[in-house]
């Protein structure tokens, strides 16, 4: 792994940490590029998708702070293309706030690919493939 993977390898796994940590709002701004698009592909929890750019990220970052606890990224892949990587995770985390009839408490889990821009110093691009558990009946 060449200088300039390391390095964004590295952002990367701040970035993973800091909101597996619950960093959320301006807090994010030392991971983003000011002109950085978050693209959700639709998934259980999120079914009609959706692209945000930097305000948005950040708005939704802080709506949805303590809504989920004790969640893990826990890496099992990276592939590095320049400055692209492309990250495949385990996800898990437990519901902390009531979302509609989920309830307190519910564990989560997802296996989601994550690809990442690098432009510089700061995440430019985010793209999430999340493929959910499906959710417990009551």
């Amino acid at each position: 792994m060449g200088e300039t993977s390391s390095r964004n390898l590295e952002l990367v796994q701040r970035f993973i940490r800091a909101i597996e940590g619950g960093v959320h709002g301006d807090a994010l701004l030392e991971f983003l590029h000011p002109d950085v698009e978050q693209v959700d592909y639709p998934s259980l929890m999120n079914p009609a998708g959706g692209r945000r750019r930097l305000p948005e990220i950040l708005a939704a970052s802080t709506a949805g702070a303590g809504m989920i606890d004790d969640q893990r990224y826990d890496v099992r892949r990276v592939v590095e293309s320049g400055d692209d990587l492309v990250v495949q995770v385990d996800w898990h985390g437990r519901v902390a706030q009531a979302m509609g009839d989920v309830p307190v408490g519910t564990a989560l889990h997802s296996n989601s690919v994550i690809s990442f821009g690098i432009d510089g110093d700061r995440i430019r691009r985010v793209e999430a493939y999340d493929c959910y558990d499906p959710l417990p009946t009551g």
